[in-house]
């Protein structure tokens, strides 16, 4: 894993492709979500409680798109190994008229999942292997991942943990035990927080953890993998970036 490097990005195109999803939005949630007052829908907390989870809830939306039955049923098949979790949000971003929109095919469960369900590896990143302490992965020597969360606002259908998509929350304990193995290995310059998606925890435990990997003297790093601008933007609010302000750099 190299360090990150500088890239050029165009100055003009993220102000026009911010404006076209605002509008993407807009539309979707006139679509799908008509009768969400506003202060429901500006609540990330209800944009979490609200996801799409269900084939059920993904028919009801979505019933101009046709799917076979066999299908549908594969589908079904599908998730009773891997979740499906959409915030209406996100899913106010999808083409409704496209059965291909790159959205759509992200985030709810495909036919090729099951086409495909015994082919390849659980574990194809190979980071069980290096995990010295479970949630901690330690393949290079001065760097480490921390999974906190087995939790995501949209579960991505290509992700590489698939297979803790079912568990439950990351135990205290083992979170301690994790940053405990921190604090012991002096080697280690570099945290990534990731999981699942960290900013799913409340703000006062991620402030916990981060307070405790900023208490270890050799520790210069500490990054945070999340999807959460993208998929529920709403859970960036205020309190949160106060909260993580104490922490930088970040």
């Amino acid at each position: 894993m190299s360090e990150p490097r500088g890239v050029a990005l165009p100055t003009v195109a993220p102000d026009l492709r911010n404006a076209e999803s605002v509008a993407t939005a807009r539309s979707g949630r006139a679509r799908y979500f008509p009768d969400v007052p506003d202060a429901d829908w500006n609540d990330w907390r209800w944009q979490f409680r609200n996801r799409v989870t269900t084939l059920e809830q993904l028919d009801r939306h979505l019933r101009h798109l046709p799917v076979a039955t066999a299908e549908w049923e594969r589908r079904r098949a599908v998730l009773r190994d891997f979740r499906m979790g959409i915030p209406p949000y996100y899913f106010a971003l999808i083409d409704a008229d496209d059965p291909d929109d790159p959205i759509l095919r992200q985030a709810v469960p495909l036919d090729e999942e099951y086409q495909y369900r015994d082919v390849g590896d659980e574990d194809p990143l190979g980071e069980e292997k290096f995990s010295p302490v479970p949630g901690i992965t330690h393949r290079y020597p001065d760097r480490v991942l921390m999974v906190i969360s087995n939790s995501c606002a949209v579960y991505c259908r290509y992700c590489t943990r698939k297979r803790i998509m079912y568990e439950d929350a990351v135990p205290d304990l083992q979170i301690d035990q994790m940053v405990d193995y921190i604090a012991r290995t002096p080697s280690v310059r570099d945290v990534v927080v990731s999981g699942g998606d960290p900013l799913t925890c409340s703000t006062a435990k991620l402030d916990s953890i981060l307070s405790k990997l900023r208490a270890v003297p050799h520790l210069e790093i500490v990054r945070i993998g999340t999807r959460i601008p993208v998929s529920l933007p709403q859970r960036v609010d205020d309190e949160l970036c106060e909260m993580l302000q104490k922490h930088h750099p970040l």
